[in-house]
């Protein structure tokens, strides 16, 4: 008794003397596509009580010819007659995936996006059969089931950060972490979320997800700082404070510049976050009355401070530190750099200096 052997990924064997075997061996021989085709269709009304791996095969045939005929909705319902008899053909899920995406239908690609990844995560949990041949063979789709999660997650996870609107980046990374908790992305997801509530500008959500980017990273230089300043505004916690501010300035002095920033950019941004942290760190002595330190602190951010009212502002501190450790002619020489500089500080840093210059009698 002989058989046909098909070139399926299955190798499906027929007895070529049966009745369906003589058929499929005409279909075989058929050169012309659409007659082609026109049999196959035939084979499934003539042979409806056939083994159901010869159905799945000429459904397989099936759906690769409409594919390429552009007959997209024959081919996926081709695609889910082989799935009734296969659930877990990832191989079909995912023709149909790319058969949806072709007609632009958003509904049907969520659909078949959801199907295979389900397909794909029960065979990478499914065991291995015991039979050698066929255990390579479960290894080679738990290969390609795995490979297919890792990539449909990267897809996922792309899809998700790159969304233009702060709070629908959210949702959607908030999203993408639900449907696959075991991601290798959750890193970045916190450090995604992180900017994209100070884009908002949620201080609170903000903060929150600051603290988590630096729960498992104690080292990201923009999180150490903004948890630095919101802390000094809310005077909470201040000897953390103090050294969130220190570890960020030894952190940004081997920070490699974004790739989106120019060099003048990155210098520009260094130089202010580096006057900042200077300025919390001063700020946070001054509160407890060590003025060596506070006078210390805020001399190492001025070179850096480039904003006018900063710098005023810096320079009005250093006058009155310098006051308080009895070191009148820096105290006068602060408040007068601050005098020559308009805005708010102005007025009273020129009293200052004349009252400076009374009590100490300075010419």
């Amino acid at each position: 008794m002989g058989s046909l052997v098909f070139a399926d990924v299955k190798k499906l064997v027929i007895d070529k003397n049966s009745a369906e075997g003589q058929f499929l061996d005409l279909v075989n021989l058929e050169g012309d596509a659409a007659r082609k085709t026109a049999l196959l269709e035939q084979f499934l009304t003539m042979f409806p009580k056939v083994d159901p791996m010869v159905v799945a095969w000429v459904y397989g045939e099936l759906q690769e010819r409409y594919r390429k005929a552009a007959a997209w909705d024959k081919a996926l319902g081709a695609g889910e007659k082989i799935l009734a008899i296969e659930p877990d053909n990832i191989e079909v899920a995912r023709l149909n995936w790319r058969i949806a995406e072709t007609k632009k239908d958003a509904e049907l690609v969520k659909r078949w996006s959801e199907e295979t990844e389900k397909i794909a995560e029960r065979i990478v949990k499914a065991p291995l059969p015991e039979d050698p041949e066929a255990m390579k063979a479960a290894e080679e789709r738990a290969a390609y089931a795995r490979q297919f999660v890792v990539n449909t997650d990267y897809e996922d996870y792309m899809r998700a950060i790159q969304t233009k609107d702060p709070a629908q980046r959210i949702a959607a990374l908030e999203e993408f972490g639900k449907k696959s908790p075991q991601n290798p992305y959750a890193e970045q997801i916190e450090v995604a979320t992180f900017l994209a509530w100070k884009e908002i500008g949620d201080l609170d959500k903000t903060l929150a997800s600051a603290e988590k980017v630096l729960a498992r990273n104690p080292n990201r230089e923009d999180a150490l700082l903004f948890v630095a300043e919101i802390n000094f505004r809310r005077k909470r916690e201040p000897q953390r404070t103090l050294g969130l501010a220190q570890k960020f300035i030894e952190r940004i002095a081997m920070a490699p510049k974004p790739d989106e920033l120019s060099d003048q950019d990155w210098t520009r941004s260094k130089n202010r976050n580096l006057a900042l942290a200077y300025f919390i760190i001063g700020g946070i002595h001054a509160q407890s009355a060590q003025w060596s330190a506070t006078d210390k602190a805020y001399r190492a951010a001025l070179p850096f401070a480039t904003d006018d009212q900063l710098r005023a502002n810096l320079l009005y501190q250093l006058g009155w530190a310098n006051y308080q450790m009895h070191a009148a002619l820096e105290a006068i020489k602060f408040y007068r750099m601050c005098a020559a500089i308009p805005g708010p500080l102005q007025d009273q840093a020129t009293k200052n200096v004349a009252a400076v210059k009374s009590e100490y009698n300075v010419p």
